[in-house]
C-alpha cells in the first residue's frame, strides 16, 4: 500500500511538471527554419515531408475568391516553400492524403509584393488540400504556402507534379514558344506559315516594280551569307527573299532609301541563277547613308528578258524592323537610271515604244527657255553624257528627228536633278525639234540629256553632240572625223559609247573597248548572256602525292634543278570559244615532311 502511494503522488508531480508554464513556453519549443515567405525553403518536383508544428501565422489573408467552395481559411500556422519552374507548363500542387486539415496557396511575386494565383482548402479525404495546373513560365520563381484550417497543426507530404505545356511555336509572335531553341521562322514548325513563306530563297515572294513593304522581325538567317564585289554588307541576317522575272532585256535598280525608306540598317544582295547555283550580281550596305538609316542601293544592273532574278533583304548584324522595298525596272534609256550613254556625233534613238517617266522625275522647267514651247517631254528617252573636255557644246535634235521634241539637260544625279538647259522648238530646226547651243560644258561632268515629245506620242530621231566650230568623232564609223590623230575607239571622245563598249557585243569577235581582251575573255561580258555558259571557276581536289622522287619537269633556268611537280587543268569541256580567263591561281601545300636533316625551302610556282 505504501509504495502505491509513492508512484501515485510521483505521477502527480509529473503531470503538473508537463502542464506547467515552464514546459509550454514558446521559447523552448523551435519554430520551423521556414516559417515565414523571406525563409521559404526551395523544392522541385517530387515529395517533399512537412509539418506546421510550432509555425507561427504569417496573418497574411487569403483571397478565397479564387477557390470559392473550398472551405479555405487564413492557412494559419503556415510554413512556406519556393519553386522555380525549369520550363513552361502546368503545375500540380497537393498535400493529399495529410493527417490533419490543410489550406494550400500559391504566389508570384517576391515577399514584400505577393500576387496570390490560386488556393484551395478541402479537395480529398481528411480535408487536405489540391492545386490542379497552375500555369508556370521557364525560369519564374512560385511561393507555396501550407497552414492549416484555422490554425490546424500536423504533418504530411507536399508533392509538385510539373506537366511541359510543349506550346506550339507562334510564327506571327517573336519568341521560342516550345522551347526548342529556334524562334519562329528558324524553327520547322513554321515552314509551312504564311509569316515564313519568303524565310528563304525557295519560297522567295515574287514582286513588280514599284514599292514592297517588308517586315524581317520574325525571319532566321540563312543561305548564302558570302560576301562578294567588296560591298559594306554584313551578309544579310534575319534575311527575306524575293524574285523578279524580266519582262526585257534591261535594268534593275533597287533601294532601301526614301522613297523606300526603312526602319532599319539594311543589306541588299541581288542574284541571278536556280537552287544552289545562284551567282551573286550585287550588293550593297550603306549607300544611303546616316541620313537615310543607312538604307541600301543597288544602282543599273543589267538583266535579261524571262530570266528570274532573285532578291535578298537583311539586318546589317542582325538588324530587325520594317520598311518599304523600292524596285525600278527600265528598258535602256526608258529612265533616268538606266540612261544610255551618249558620245559625241550623232546619238540615234526611238522613242516610240517608251513610257512617260516617274512621277518622282520633275517635269521640265519652261522659265530656263522661255517662249520656245516646252512641253512635258511625254515618251521620253534619257541619256548620260561626260564631257571630255571644258568648251561650248550644241546639242540638237534637228537632223533625223521627225516629231516636235522637248530637250532637257540635268545635273546632279537621277535622285537629285538640276535643270540647267532646255529648248522646245529652235528656229533653225524644221518640225519644230530642239537645239541648245553654246551650252558651257566642263571636262568630267556628267550630264543627264532628257528627249521626250511636246504632246504624246514619239518615233525616231538623231541626239547630236558637237563642240562649236569641230566637226565630232562618229564613233560608228571608220575615220578620224575631228581629225585629233584618233579615230573610232581609240579617241578619248568616244570612251564609254555603245559602240567602244565590250558589254552588249561579246560575241562579234571585236576588242571593242581595245583592253586587249576579247568577247567571253574581257571582264566586262561576265554578265552578258553569250557568256553565261562559261565557267566563273575551277577547283582541284587536294593531292597527297609523295613528291620526293619527283625528278625536275618544269626547270628552264640551272638554278631550278629542285623536285617539282606540275598540275593542271582540262578546259575543253567548256563552250568558251575565245578560251578562259585566269584571275588567279591558289595554292596550298597541306603538309610536307622532310625524313631527315633540317629540312629545305619549299616553294611554290604557278605556270600560265
Amino acid at each position: 500500500m505504501g509504495n502505491r502511494c509513492v508512484l501515485q503522488t510521483t505521477m502527480v508531480i509529473l503531470l503538473q511538471l508537463l502542464m506547467s508554464p515552464l514546459f509550454l513556453s514558446p521559447t523552448l519549443l523551435a519554430q520551423p527554419s521556414n516559417d515565414d515567405c523571406s525563409t521559404a525553403t526551395s523544392i522541385t518536383d517530387g515529395q517533399t515531408p512537412f509539418d506546421n508544428f510550432n509555425a507561427t501565422n504569417s496573418g497574411i489573408p487569403v483571397d478565397s475568391s479564387q477557390c470559392s467552395g473550398t472551405s479555405v481559411s487564413n492557412s494559419g500556422n503556415d510554413v512556406w516553400f519556393s519553386y522555380t519552374a525549369p520550363e513552361n507548363g502546368f503545375l500540380d500542387v497537393t498535400t493529399c492524403p495529410a493527417g490533419f486539415d490543410t489550406d494550400l496557396v500559391i504566389y508570384d511575386g517576391d515577399c514584400a509584393n505577393l500576387n496570390q494565383l490560386s488556393c484551395n482548402g478541402d479537395a480529398c479525404f481528411g480535408f487536405s488540400s489540391t492545386i490542379l495546373a497552375q500555369s508556370v513560365d521557364p525560369g519564374a520563381t512560385y511561393l507555396i504556402r501550407v497552414g492549416g484550417f484555422n490554425g490546424t497543426q500536423g504533418s504530411g507530404i507536399l508533392e509538385l507534379t510539373l506537366t511541359p505545356a510543349n506550346d506550339p511555336e507562334d510564327c506571327t509572335v517573336v519568341g521560342d514558344e516550345d522551347l526548342d531553341g529556334l524562334s519562329d521562322c528558324e524553327d520547322p514548325d513554321c515552314l509551312n506559315s504564311p509569316s515564313c513563306e519568303n524565310d528563304e530563297w525557295e519560297g522567295a515572294t515574287p514582286i513588280d516594280k514599284g514599292f514592297t513593304s517588308f517586315d524581317n522581325t520574325l525571319a532566321s538567317t540563312g543561305g548564302i551569307t558570302s560576301i562578294l564585289g567588296g560591298c559594306d554588307a554584313s551578309g544579310a541576317f534575319n534575311d527575306i527573299w524575293y524574285s523578279y522575272i524580266a519582262p526585257e532585256d534591261g535594268f534593275l535598280e533597287i533601294s532601301t532609301c526614301p522613297g523606300g525608306i526603312a526602319g532599319l540598317d539594311t543589306d541588299l544582295f541581288l542574284y541571278s541563277g536556280s537552287c544552289g547555283n545562284l551567282t551573286q550580281l550585287a550588293c550593297d550596305g550603306d549607300a544611303c547613308g546616316p541620313n537615310s538609316g543607312f538604307g541600301s542601293f543597288i544602282d543599273k544592273t543589267s538583266v535579261f528578258a524571262g530570266e528570274t532574278y532573285f532578291l535578298r533583304l537583311g539586318g546589317f548584324n542582325g538588324n530587325r524592323g520594317s520598311g518599304n522595298l523600292l524596285l525600278n525596272y527600265s528598258v535602256s534609256g526608258d529612265d533616268c537610271f538606266a540612261a544610255t550613254t551618249a558620245s559625241l556625233g550623232p546619238n540615234t534613238f526611238d522613242t516610240s515604244n517608251l513610257s512617260n517617266s516617274a512621277t518622282s522625275v520633275p517635269l521640265p522647267d519652261p522659265s530656263i527657255c522661255p517662249g520656245t514651247n516646252l512641253g512635258q517631254a511625254s515618251q521620253d528617252i534619257w541619256f548620260q553624257f561626260t564631257a571630255p573636255t571644258s568648251g561650248s557644246l550644241q546639242f540638237t535634235t534637228c537632223e533625223g528627228t521627225n516629231f516636235d521634241t522637248d530637250l532637257v539637260i540635268y545635273t546632279g544625279t537621277c535622285n537629285d536633278l538640276t535643270q540647267v538647259a532646255c529648248n522646245g522648238d529652235n528656229p533653225n530646226c524644221s518640225l519644230f525639234s530642239s537645239e541648245i547651243s553654246n551650252f558651257p560644258a566642263i571636262s568630267g561632268t556628267q550630264y543627264y540629256i532628257r528627249i521626250g515629245s511636246y504632246l504624246n506620242g514619239g518615233g525616231p530621231g538623231e541626239l547630236n553632240i558637237t563642240y562649236s566650230g569641230q566637226t565630232p568623232e562618229n564613233c560608228n564609223q571608220p575615220g578620224d572625223e575631228d581629225e585629233d590623230g584618233l579615230a573610232d575607239c581609240v579617241d578619248p571622245d568616244c570612251t564609254g559609247t555603245p559602240s567602244c563598249l565590250e558589254l552588249g557585243q561579246c560575241s562579234d569577235g571585236i576588242d571593242n573597248d581595245l583592253d586587249g581582251l576579247i568577247d567571253c575573255s574581257d571582264w566586262d561580258c561576265d554578265s552578258d548572256q553569250a557568256c553565261l555558259d562559261c565557267p566563273t571557276s575551277l577547283s582541284q581536289n587536294l593531292d597527297p602525292t609523295d613528291v620526293s622522287q619527283i625528278v625536275q619537269i618544269c626547270a628552264y633556268t640551272p638554278e631550278h634543278t629542285e623536285n617539282e611537280i606540275l598540275r593542271s587543268f582540262d578546259t575543253s569541256q567548256y563552250p568558251c570559244d575565245n578560251g578562259l580567263r585566269v584571275l588567279g591561281v591558289n595554292v596550298g601545300i597541306g603538309f610536307v615532311d622532310y625524313a631527315s636533316g633540317p629540312g629545305l625551302t619549299t616553294a611554290v610556282r604557278a605556270y600560265i
